[in-house]
């Protein structure tokens, strides 16, 4: 028979903070995969429509058409995909930071680390030094 002290062994804090970093990441890679291809699949469904308006129009009315559509086609191809790219970084930079900050927090409140959170600011990613210091 196993102890229950023997399962949860490895499962420190840092491990759980860690491995939810790892399946949130999963899940953030499946969202980019889900929207980006939908957002494929809209512009490939807009295109065949206005191909399929376009293929009985003289070229003039065709012209036309695709002048009224020109905007929407703009939105479909690089409108939306901006957004979509720019709220992915946005969601993952600041899950990232989060997820480090409630690392910072750990070893500072359960190990003794002397660097507080406070005391990084938002270049810390150039203030190595410091943090290895302490």
């Amino acid at each position: 028979m196993t102890d229950d002290n023997e399962i949860f062994e490895d499962w420190h804090p840092e491990n759980i903070i860690l491995e939810l970093l790892r399946i949130n990441l999963n899940n953030i890679k499946e969202y980019i995969q889900t929207f980006s291809s939908t957002l494929d699949e809209n512009l490939i469904n807009f295109e065949k429509n206005i191909d399929d308006m376009t293929n009985k129009l003289l070229e003039d009315q065709k012209q036309e058409l695709y002048e009224v559509y020109h905007d929407d086609y703009w939105r479909f191809k690089d409108i939306f995909p901006d957004l979509f790219w720019n709220s992915i970084f946005l969601l993952t930079y600041s899950y990232f930071e989060s997820q480090l900050n409630q690392l910072c927090k750990y070893y500072s409140n359960y190990k003794g680390f002397q660097l507080k959170i406070n005391e990084i600011n938002r270049q810390s990613i150039l203030n190595v030094k410091k943090i290895k210091n302490k």
